[in-house]
């Protein structure tokens, strides 16, 4: 078989790389396996790899390629192969793969590509140690018949399993390579590594649409101040809210919100109102059915900020200006066969944000009319989310900047 440096060569020389695709660079097991053999030239066998493997990735990645998945070695100690040459072998093998998944990593890190990586070691050390949990009933004997000519499972057929349902319930198809239930398990752990980012970039939207509420009762409130007749000198107000909010395919029930301020009325303007204001937030997103996906997301916000209100005329301009201090819990389902796992994760995040809005009121007929047109600019930062347990996925830090125009219409009857 060509080396993965040949095949990605002759991809090159016949196709054009798709920046925008997905491409994988899983190389290794037969050169550990060599190693395997000869202990004396181990080291040289491993670094060689490593080179190597960093040459196929740089190659993708100086012909455009932006996205490559690259999984390491699961654990070669774990096959049946290794396991029937005794724990000495068992122990270097695993040793061996151990040293080339660490030093394959931070070489493919230096070439400087987007690099996805795959933990299939620790995917298959998982599975081990708890196979029927996933489904597995045999993780140390090969689903293929020892009457094969060759040992490999390119040539084993279904007329050639150990048991009919062998190529679903046994991880090992040969002495190395796995069974397609196997092949499956490792497809579906990438497609919940891939995803996830997409996934976890959801959650900035999710702070800036809270803010955004957050910001339209506060401008309820300054227009409603403002269409009163009389302006206490200092008034304190409250305002709270239990509701349900659905959002980006999240179910949010009982999310609950208050407003605590106290307005300011100008001596010298009856026009003007001054005031400052605290939030406490929390909201709860589900996302009960998600088979792989984000199934749990909690955000709490402590904010403050400041208003001022002026009317010029008839014309009434609204300013605001806040900040937000969040928490954010984030709960990960990944499927895998008949298997879901929790991954738990917890950030903290800022919300910053300035408010301009003017109304100008009208009467039609004998219904008060004030149509309001504003802007909201925000920025929110969440800080890296990072999932402590086996298989977890680290994420770099988010954020998002919005500019938000909004227009409303408020009438109200006018009583003689």
């Amino acid at each position: 078989m060509a080396s993965a440096n040949s095949q990605v060569n002759n991809y090159i020389d016949n196709n054009q790389v798709d920046p925008n695709g997905l491409y994988v660079v899983w190389a290794g097991a037969n050169d550990l396996l060599a190693a395997a053999e000869d202990p004396a030239n181990a080291q040289a066998t491993i670094l060689g790899a490593v080179a190597s493997q960093a040459e196929t990735i740089n190659t993708l990645k100086d012909n455009g390629a932006n996205y490559i998945l690259v999984p390491n070695i699961p654990d070669i100690g774990l096959t049946p192969r290794a396991i029937d040459q005794g724990p000495v072998a068992q122990a270097q093998s695993t040793g061996a793969t151990s040293l080339y998944n660490q030093f394959m990593l931070s070489a493919a890190a230096n070439t400087g590509a987007n690099i996805i990586p795959l933990d299939t070691f620790s995917l298959l050390q998982q599975i081990a140690s708890n196979p029927t949990a996933y489904g597995f009933t045999n993780m140390t004997t090969p689903a293929c018949t020892e009457d094969l000519v060759t040992d490999s499972s390119l040539f084993c057929g279904s007329s050639n399993l150990e048991t009919p349902d062998a190529n679903e319930t046994y991880f090992f198809a040969d002495g190395i390579h796995p069974t397609g239930q196997a092949h499956q398990m490792i497809a579906d752990y990438a497609n919940a590594v891939v995803t996830a980012p997409s996934l976890i970039g959801v959650l900035p939207h999710i702070a800036t649409t809270t803010g955004l509420a957050t910001n339209e009762r506060l401008q309820s409130h300054v227009n409603q101040i403002q269409s009163s007749e009389q302006k206490p000198a200092r008034t304190l107000w409250a305002v709270g809210e239990v509701a349900n909010q659905d959002i980006a395919g999240f179910d949010g029930d009982n999310n609950t919100q208050v407003l605590l301020g106290v307005d300011f009325a100008h001596p010298n303007s009856a026009n003007a109102v001054t005031g400052l204001y605290g939030n406490i937030t929390q909201k709860d997103f589900e996302n009960s059915d998600v088979g792989t996906g984000l199934s749990d997301i909690d955000l709490g916000e402590v904010g403050f900020g400041v208003y001022h209100s002026n009317k010029f005329g008839g014309l009434q301009i609204n300013g605001a200006a806040g900040f937000g201090n969040m928490d954010v819990d984030v709960t990960r389902a990944v499927t895998l066969g008949s298997n879901q796992q929790q991954f738990k994760s917890n950030a903290d995040g800022k919300r910053y944000y300035a408010n301009l809005q003017a109304g100008y009121p009208l009467q039609v007929s004998n219904i008060a009319v004030t149509p309001y047109i504003g802007a909201t600019a925000s920025r929110v930062k969440i800080d890296g989310l990072k999932e402590k347990r086996c298989l977890a996925l680290p994420c770099s830090s988010m954020s998002r900047s919005t500019l938000r125009h909004t227009a409303r219409l408020v009438s109200k009857p006018i009583i003689p």
